[in-house]
C-alpha cells in the first residue's frame, strides 16, 4: 500500500531543500545535522511547514551556510 505521503531532497544553491508531497493534512519538519564520529549534530533552526485539508506539494528549505563553520 502507497504511503499518503512522499518525500525527496535535492540540492539548492547553499541550502538543501526537502521536497513532500501529501494527500491528506500533516505537518512536518525538518533540520540539518552535521555528521562526527559520534553521532549527527543538529545545525540550525528545526523548520516546518503544514499541509492544508487536501494535502498538496510543499518545500523545506534548510540554509547551509554555516555547516562549514
Amino acid at each position: 500500500e502507497k504511503p499518503p505521503w512522499e518525500t525527496s531532497t535535492e540540492a539548492g544553491r547553499r541550502s538543501i531543500v526537502v521536497n513532500l508531497t501529501s494527500t491528506i493534512p500533516a505537518k512536518f519538519s525538518a533540520q540539518l545535522c552535521v555528521l562526527t564520529e559520534r553521532r549527527c549534530t543538529p545545525m540550525g533552526p528545526i523548520l516546518s511547514v503544514t499541509m492544508a485539508k487536501n494535502g498538496g506539494h510543499k518545500k523545506i528549505k534548510l540554509p547551509i551556510s554555516n555547516v562549514a563553520d
